[in-house]
C-alpha cells in the first residue's frame, strides 16, 4: 500500500487534507494509474510542511514498487513541473527525498532540481532540492 497502511480515522484525516488543499489551492495530488486501470501511486503538488524552514510548493510523487524502473517517476515529474510553471506560473519549486533515495534524487536532478540542504524529520534525514525558472 502506497504510504502504509492507515487506519479509517487516518485514512479519512488523509483524504480531507488532501480534498482541502485541492479546495484552497486549485493543485494537489493525482492518482497515477497504468494502461489496465490499477492505481501505481500519486503524484502532485502541494505547499511544503513548514517544518521546511519556508513557504514553497512542493513536487511530490510515489509509486508502487511494482511500477519502478520504467521511467514513470521521471515521467510524471517532468509533466507535474509542465503543469506548475505553465498553468499556475510557479516560477520555483521545492523537493524532499528522504537521505539515500538515490532513484528519486536522480529522478530530481535528471528533471532539473538541485540539492540545497539536508532536514531533520522524525522520520529520518532528508533532502531539500529546489528548481528556479
Amino acid at each position: 500500500m502506497i504510504g502504509g497502511i492507515r487506519t479509517d480515522e487516518q485514512s479519512k484525516a488523509w483524504l480531507g487534507h488532501n480534498l482541502d488543499h485541492w479546495a484552497e489551492n486549485g493543485f494537489g495530488q493525482w492518482m497515477l494509474r497504468d494502461t489496465t486501470g490499477q492505481l501505481i501511486g500519486r503524484a502532485g503538488l502541494r505547499w511544503i510542511d513548514p517544518s521546511v524552514g519556508e513557504r514553497i510548493v512542493e513536487v511530490g510523487y510515489v509509486l508502487q514498487r511494482s511500477a519502478w524502473g520504467y521511467g514513470l517517476a521521471t515521467e510524471a515529474t517532468a509533466a507535474i513541473i509542465a503543469i506548475a510553471r505553465d498553468r499556475y506560473l510557479l516560477a520555483e519549486l521545492g523537493a524532499i527525498v528522504l537521505k539515500g533515495n538515490d532513484r528519486s534524487t536522480h529522478v530530481l536532478k535528471t528533471c532539473g532540481f538541485v540539492f540545497e540542504r539536508r532536514i531533520e524529520d522524525p522520520v529520518g534525514p532528508h533532502q531539500f532540492f529546489r528548481m528556479t525558472r
